[in-house]
């Protein structure tokens, strides 16, 4: 299926914000620690700043920006959020980077 130009131009912004906050090795960090939550989708951001050794603030802020890209999400249990990555997102992340940094082959149409 072929994107049309403004089509095509919202998906590169939305690439662009995913990637802009991967680039931040606290957010790396935080996802590889919901990464690995077990169970899943247990961790609040008290938690998420004591074992990041980090102030809850600036996790606040990280998670913030994490989950206004959509790799991570929130699950409201009465009034405690906790937080889960959103592998689906990550992978269709990693779907747009791989179809645009894959050649394509001969004969083949991208």
């Amino acid at each position: 299926m072929s994107l049309t130009i403004s089509e095509e131009e919202d998906e590169n912004e939305r690439l662009a914000a995913v990637f802009r906050a991967l680039a931040e090795p606290v957010r790396l960090r935080i996802l590889e620690r919901l990464a690995h939550d077990d169970p899943p989708g247990k961790t609040g951001v008290c938690e998420l700043a004591d074992s990041l050794g980090l102030p809850q603030p600036n996790v606040s802020h990280h998670l913030g920006i994490l989950k206004g890209t959509g790799l991570v999400r929130c699950i409201k249990d009465s009034c405690k959020c906790y937080y889960i990555v959103n592998a689906a997102a990550l992978e269709a992340a990693i779907a747009a980077l791989r179809r645009r940094a894959t050649p394509a082959l001969p004969g083949k149409e991208s």
